[in-house]
């Protein structure tokens, strides 16, 4: 398994980290997984065909690709099987509001969207994904 995680100086009034996980193919993930309740929000970039499960016990969460994880108040049981790939953008538990709320006018932002279009396009993440790269 490769793990790592950073905090983006110049972002930290948005985002808490930035993270990256893989496992690769054959490796058994034992036990699986819980994530706690928890109010920040992931918004998580994945190759198109990488599946995920989120299990709160009463409802199970499941699909494909990339996605958002928003705030929770249950703990989750993440069902993975490898290989995974999953670069995470954890946001301050107010980031999505923020963002959703006009404060998108924020400096920082404003440069990402004039260079890049709304804080850039993920084309060039899953282009890499789907080339191989982190592997």
């Amino acid at each position: 398994m490769i793990a790592w995680k950073q905090s983006l100086p110049e972002y930290e009034w948005l985002i808490h980290q930035v993270w990256y996980l893989e496992v690769p193919e054959g490796e058994v993930i034992d036990p699986k997984p819980h994530l706690i309740p928890n109010p920040r929000a992931h918004l998580l970039f994945t190759p198109p065909e990488q599946g995920y499960s989120y299990d709160t016990g009463d409802t199970k969460l499941a699909g494909k690709g990339c996605h958002l994880l928003t705030a929770n108040e249950h703990l989750l049981l993440l069902e993975d099987t490898a290989p995974i790939k999953r670069i995470g953008i954890t946001f301050r538990p107010e980031g999505l509001y923020a963002m959703s709320h006009g404060l998108l006018r924020h400096p920082k932002l404003q440069q990402l969207t004039n260079a890049n279009g709304l804080i850039g396009s993920t084309r060039p993440l899953m282009s890499a994904f789907n080339k191989g790269y982190g592997s």
